[in-house]
This record gives structure tokens, C-alpha cells and sequence, in this order.
């Protein structure tokens, strides 16, 4: 089972994917779930969560910069 020690950063989505690799490593070592009880639904629902608002945050910034794009382009016209 997995004991997470440290405190945990999840500052982009490659840490929550290497989050989830280092808990399937340790399923297939251990042939255990890293939970106990009903604790694995809520951090599996608390990642999804976290990757949803990281989505939309960049989303924001896309369509920051395409509307951006859009203006320059109908300046020039």
C-alpha cells in the first residue's frame, strides 16, 4: 500500500499522471488496491477534479489568444 509521506504538489498534469503510474506500479507489485475502504473513490474524484479546472484554466488562455488573433487579423483587413 501506498504511504504518501511527503506533502503532495500537484502543479501541472504530468505530476497527477505520475501520481497515478506510481499507484499502478504498486498495484501490480502488490496486487493491492493504494486505498483502504472508500478513500480511493474520493482521490480518484479529487484528481479528476483538479485535471478538469487545470483544462479549463488553459482553455481560458486559449481562447484568450484566439480572439486576440481574430482582432489583429480584422485590423488588418
Amino acid at each position: 500500500m501506498i504511504i504518501i509521506t511527503k506533502r503532495l504538489k500537484l502543479n501541472e498534469p504530468a505530476d497527477v499522471r505520475n501520481l497515478i503510474k506510481s499507484w499502478l506500479k504498486d498495484v501490480a507489485e502488490t496486487g493491492e488496491l493504494p486505498f483502504k475502504g472508500n478513500t480511493g473513490g474520493v482521490v480518484v474524484q479529487m484528481l479528476n477534479t483538479w485535471l478538469k479546472s487545470y483544462e479549463l484554466e488553459k482553455l481560458e488562455d486559449v481562447e484568450k489568444r484566439l480572439n486576440a488573433l481574430e482582432k489583429a487579423a480584422e485590423a488588418k483587413r
